[in-house]
């Protein structure tokens, strides 16, 4: 009997999941129309280049780094070579099986800086990110902090619509903080057609010692690609495994 009650609960949570997920699809065709950023692969793609930056930023400018990344380690594929000069520091990203990155990220001191320009191989949407983002990093009594905070940043993304790559604007804040030898995310990206300043906007929280992860796409309206913070957010849908 009760093994009975476990099937019918994984069936029941299953098709949960799946009615999200067709739930998502529909506000995002509603919201969007039959732009790219439509797709609820194209919210995920975004995250994944993302998270895919920001953890190498992390570990080249956070001492220590590397040893709280018990878990984060399985979500992030990539392994940038990191060279130093007197301008600062550049990791060179070379794509493969477990890497979708091929290209550089320059940070940079007075100010610093951090400047993507990035090819993406191997997904489906998601195509190019152009970046040059500010960075605040500050050292505490209660531990580490970086901010990147980046505007009129440009995703290029694959079009059925152009048959070709549709650029779109995007602007976004993140934050990365060590307290007590954790590592705590917490993110918002957005990414939006320039004209109508409609598209998405993806937050996180993620403390990857602990396996805590909080990831949403949210439909967005009037986005800014000078104000991360901006824009007026509606129904969000939640992303990642189990979504």
């Amino acid at each position: 009997m009760k093994t009975g009650i476990l099937v019918g609960l994984i069936f029941l949570l299953a098709a949960c999941g799946k009615d999200t997920q067709t739930a998502h699809q529909s506000a995002l065709s509603n919201h969007l129309g039959n732009e790219p950023l439509s797709s609820r692969q194209a919210s995920e793609e975004l995250l994944q280049v993302t998270a895919e930056v920001h953890m190498a930023v992390g570990q080249a400018l956070i001492p220590g780094f590397s040893q709280t990344q018990t878990r984060a380690t399985s979500t992030t594929g990539c392994k940038p070579a990191l060279s130093v000069a007197l301008i600062g520091i550049t990791l060179t990203f070379n794509a493969n099986a477990t890497c979708p990155l091929s290209g550089t990220v320059v940070l940079s001191a007075f100010p610093m800086k951090a400047s993507a320009n990035l090819e993406v191989v191997g997904l489906s949407i998601v195509k190019k990110l152009v970046f040059v983002a500010n960075v605040n990093l500050a050292k505490g009594l209660e531990g580490t902090s970086l901010n990147l905070v980046y505007q009129d940043a440009k995703f290029s993304l694959a079009s059925l619509k152009f048959l070709g790559l549709q650029d779109v604007l995007s602007s976004g804040i993140v934050s990365l903080s060590i307290t007590n030898g954790r590592l705590g995310i917490d993110s918002r990206l957005n990414a939006f057609d320039e004209r109508s300043g409609l598209g998405v906007a993806i937050l996180g929280k993620t403390e990857p010692s602990t396996g805590t992860r909080n990831l949403q796409s949210c439909l967005l309206s009037n986005g800014s690609g000078s104000d991360p913070r901006g824009g007026i957010l509606g129904a969000c849908f939640k992303l990642g495994a189990g979504a």
